[in-house]
């Protein structure tokens, strides 16, 4: 994210990466309210600070619904 704002500057960087944020968020579940949020950012930190959030969220629930490897 922070090579895209730094290419492309702040106001074009920003929506880039919140374009492929969404999309790489697709499949994860529960992340819908997320995604609005990233849509939303308006900065860099705002945009980190929503991923945080999605990842405190997703991440426990998609371990613990791994399937075993033995």
């Amino acid at each position: 994210v922070e090579y895209l704002l730094a290419l492309k500057g702040a106001a074009l960087g920003l929506r880039e990466a919140r374009k492929h944020l969404v999309a790489y968020t697709k499949s994860v579940p529960g992340a819908r309210a997320y995604r609005l949020q990233l849509m939303q950012a308006a900065s860099l930190e705002q945009l980190v600070a929503v991923l945080q959030q999605l990842a405190a969220a997703t991440v426990p629930r998609l371990v613990l619904q791994q399937v075993p490897l033995s």
